[in-house]
C-alpha cells in the first residue's frame, strides 16, 4: 500500500504506553483491550487518552457472543466483557471516565464495537 516508509511497529504494554502525550490522532483495539480486567481496561483507556490529541478517536472492537460466535467459538470464550447491555454500559462509563465521548456503538455478526472521541 506504499506506507512502509511511514510505518514503524513498537511492542509495548497497552497499560503503560511509551509515547509522548498528544502524539496520535487515533487509536484502535481489536480483540485486545477486552482481555484485560476492569482495572486494566481503565488504566489503558487513561493511557490512550494521554497519547491522543484533543478530539482524537478511539475504536474498540471485540467478539459479540451472538449465535455466530457461539457456533464458531468454544463456550469457554463467551464470558468476556461484551455479552450484555450492562457490560456495554460499563464500557461507556469507563470511556467517559477517561475523558472520551461515545459517538457510536453497535453490533455486526460476531462483532461489537464502540467509537469514541477524546473531549477537547
Amino acid at each position: 500500500a506504499g506506507v512502509a516508509s511511514r510505518l514503524s511497529v513498537q511492542v509495548a504494554d497497552m497499560r503503560t504506553l511509551p509515547f509522548e502525550p498528544q502524539t496520535f490522532d487515533a487509536a484502535m483495539s481489536v480483540a485486545a483491550l477486552d482481555h484485560l480486567d476492569w482495572p486494566g481496561i481503565r488504566q489503558t483507556l487513561h493511557e490512550v487518552a494521554r497519547v491522543l490529541r484533543p478530539g482524537g478517536q478511539l475504536l474498540i472492537g471485540g467478539l459479540n457472543p451472538d449465535l455466530w460466535v457461539r457456533l464458531a467459538v468454544p463456550s469457554s470464550m463467551h464470558g468476556g466483557y461484551w455479552g450484555t447491555a450492562q457490560n456495554l454500559q460499563r464500557w461507556r462509563e469507563e470511556l467517559e471516565g477517561a475523558g472520551f465521548q461515545v459517538d457510536e456503538s453497535g453490533t455486526q455478526p460476531a462483532t461489537v464495537y464502540l467509537l469514541a472521541h477524546l473531549g477537547q
